[in-house]
């Protein structure tokens, strides 16, 4: 049941920073111009993208699959 909740949390998560981005674009988001300074204006663009969005959608999506496929995860 853990493997649903976090996957459903994750997958909230991800969906709500895809729309943040497109309404809000760069000003809703923090800690994207320390990663920029970081790693250069694409370069932090696609990291924080990968972190924020990609990451939790992909998590919460694998977890919410394994979940009904009844693999244990968490």
């Amino acid at each position: 049941m853990a493997d649903l909740i976090f996957g459903i949390i994750a997958l909230i998560y991800g969906v709500f920073t895809i729309f943040w981005r497109i309404f809000k674009g760069k000003k809703g988001f923090g800690k994207i111009e320390a990663m920029q300074n970081l790693f250069g204006e694409k370069g932090g663009m696609i990291l924080h993208i990968v972190s924020y969005t990609v990451v939790p959608t992909m998590l919460g999506i694998s977890l919410i699959v394994c979940y009904f496929l009844g693999i244990k995860v968490l």
